[in-house]
């Protein structure tokens, strides 16, 4: 049976030119989905509304993160890096927010599979992304032995899941799962949150934001 397959993208005001680009290419060149959600932070909704239509989806980030998480005012950032705030946990930046927004849209959301790709990418030939995403078993990409121990970010995100997870850690080199367009299964990302609660005796979101980087 084809399971239907949806497109997510997260993204904000900096990459908005990058995801035109992005946008016009799945135009020209992407079938087989369902729709195309971006997820954007609320403030930046209406900047975004350029790129609705009846397959593409502009969706505020309120939907999908808790209500304890709440983003700092800009006055108040020095850096200039968006930053969420709680009493739960330490601070956590826009990219942590985007892992979080990518899996609870994948939970909540009514399509069985999500190709998530990033903003920074453009498809210059034709890619039918039901067919690839579809099928009966979810396309799993993986780099093998590819993180080595001295690796300054990957390795480092390894060494975290173990802790999130309170399990041994994982030997190096280890294997890479983080590429550009990656599919996600709803069961499966479902499965995943429900383990992380049980390991860390809280919802996933605050472990997330308890055992970030």
């Amino acid at each position: 049976m084809q399971r239907t397959v949806a497109l997510l993208t997260p993204s904000h005001s900096k990459d908005i030119d990058r995801l035109k680009l992005l946008c016009d290419s799945i135009d020209r060149h992407v079938m087989g989905h369902e729709r195309h959600y971006i997820i954007v932070n609320d403030s930046d909704v209406s900047m975004f509304a350029e790129f609705k239509s009846d397959r593409r989806v502009v969706l505020p980030s309120s939907q999908f993160l808790p209500k304890w998480l709440r983003l700092l005012p800009l006055f108040l950032v020095r850096s200039g890096r968006r930053i969420w705030w709680s009493f739960r946990s330490r601070p956590v930046h826009g990219w942590h927010v985007q892992q979080i927004l990518k899996i609870a849209a994948a939970v909540q959301l009514p399509e069985q599979r999500f190709c998530i790709i990033d903003s920074d990418n453009v498809f210059f030939r034709e890619f039918d992304v039901g067919a690839y995403a579809g099928g009966e078993k979810t396309p799993l990409y993986v780099d093998r032995n590819a993180i080595l121990a001295t690796a300054p970010l990957h390795a480092v995100w390894t060494r975290s899941c173990d802790r999130l997870l309170n399990q041994a850690e994982t030997g190096f080199p280890a294997d890479d799962y983080v590429g550009n367009v990656i599919v996600w299964d709803k069961s499966t990302v479902t499965d995943m949150t429900l383990a992380v609660e049980a390991a860390a005796k809280r919802s996933w979101q605050e472990a997330l934001c308890r055992t970030r980087v």
